[in-house]
């Protein structure tokens, strides 16, 4: 964990997938203050801020602003929309990482040029911390962003 150590992680969609890579993070030692969420609604972030205390909004370009790493874990379906909002405000610095199933990594970086980009496969049981990620790595993604990601 110390490849994370001083990073701040946002995590855009709170629903199933976004709350077990939360609760995998601080299970893994990562602070509860170097986590974010954004989540359009008001249920999902009441059980965020509640389960894991952690920092929750509805705005996802002031998350997109506070994070080192932006992880994207909302339905194939948001992705278009998704990537209007927030692709003005992604900057160099920061890693993408993608967890949407249909998203290929060319789609998002014809959308988002320049950003390093992740695209993981994390599976259902990771639900109850007993599941595996495929992953594959953008043509910017460097080793740093590598060993983020894993």
């Amino acid at each position: 964990m110390n490849t994370l150590r001083g990073l701040t992680i946002g995590i855009i969609g709170a629903g199933t997938m976004g709350q077990a890579l939360i609760r995998g993070l601080r299970s893994c030692g990562i602070p509860r203050q170097a986590l974010r969420a954004a989540d359009p609604s008001p249920l999902a972030r009441r059980r965020v801020r509640r389960h894991y205390r952690i920092t929750v909004t509805a705005d996802n370009l002031q998350l997109v602003r506070r994070s080192d790493v932006v992880v994207l874990a909302v339905k194939p379906q948001q992705f278009p929309e998704l990537m209007a909002e927030i692709a003005s405000v992604l900057v160099p610095r920061q890693l993408v990482i993608s967890i949407a199933a249909g998203i290929r990594l060319r789609w998002l970086e014809a959308r988002l040029p320049g950003i390093p980009l992740v695209r993981a496969m994390p599976n259902l049981t990771a639900t109850v911390a007993r599941g595996f990620s495929a992953i594959a790595w953008g043509r910017r993604a460097t080793a740093r962003h590598r060993a983020i990601a894993e």
